[in-house]
């Protein structure tokens, strides 16, 4: 007797997995494709930026798509922030301002159209990427009384300026506002002579001989940024490079995984 066997049933099911699976596949390329577009926006920053920190690196970041949503994207972490410092780097215009740059405009002590730069090579202190030190800026808000929160303990107080004072302090910071602010009677805003040295934060330290005094931030207006970081353009370029090679090997992988339907290694192609 001639029997003569057939496999559509496990063509059949083999087929309707290939559709189901589709969606699988375009996930798997979005994912893949956000993956690059992260590592394409990391070496585009190492281009643009002197030293980037690793703060700065790691500030590109994606998130995966699903079955139930069909969407991966690449951003930057907080940019929501109206401080985050990236965006005029990617946007151009005005640079955001920095933290203790609002501290310092609340207390009375930056002007409203004025931003800071760290004095470099003189009284700023900063990192092994050119920023200033954290430390230092807590030094200068609580000296100047710039920490506005209410019942900050972080302002110095009389108390602890003598103690600060009687040990021998590192740094006392000044405003100076050339032309305009007053020095003398133990007080720069209750002087009697003109100011003459650059506007900004100063610090005052002990020396043998007396005193010295180092700039460590000046005060300049406000400056229009142009677009550094092209963050559209590279995503956009890696995106239509990719996404369709990766969309393609997804695909395979998949049909190579689940279409062979028998145990035995028997493929139905």
């Amino acid at each position: 007797m001639l029997k003569i066997g057939s496999n559509i049933g496990s063509v059949k099911k083999a087929m309707r997995m290939v559709v189901r699976g589709q969606a699988s596949a375009f996930v798997a390329a979005l994912n893949k494709t956000a993956f690059e577009i992260r590592d394409a926006e990391r070496k585009e920053m190492e281009k643009v930026f002197d030293r980037p920190t690793a703060y700065t690196m790691n500030s590109a970041f994606y998130r995966y798509a699903t079955l139930s949503s069909l969407t991966s994207y690449v951003a930057i972490k907080n940019s929501d922030t109206k401080f985050h410092y990236l965006l005029p780097q990617i946007n151009g215009g005005n640079r955001p301002q920095k933290r203790y740059e609002f501290m310092l405009r609340r207390a009375g002590i930056l002007g409203a159209s004025e931003v800071t730069v760290p004095a470099l090579g003189a009284g700023a202190q900063t990192d092994k990427y050119g920023n200033m030190k954290s430390s230092q800026i807590v030094e200068i808000l609580s000296q100047l009384k710039a920490f506005y929160l209410a019942g900050s303990q972080q302002n110095e107080t009389a108390a602890s300026k003598a103690r600060n004072i009687k040990k021998n302090y590192k740094a006392r910071y000044f405003v100076a506002r050339k032309g305009e602010s007053k020095v003398g009677l133990r007080s720069w805003q209750n002087g009697e002579k003109v100011q003459h040295l650059k506007s900004g934060i100063w610090a005052r330290y002990k020396t043998a001989f007396g005193t010295s005094i180092k700039p460590v931030l000046f005060f300049v207006p406000k400056a229009s940024y142009r677009k550094r970081f092209d963050f559209y353009g590279v995503a956009e370029k890696t995106a239509k490079e990719q996404f369709p090679k990766k969309l393609a090997e997804t695909r395979q992988k998949f049909i190579e995984r689940t279409l062979d339907t028998s145990k035995t290694g028997t493929k139905w192609y």
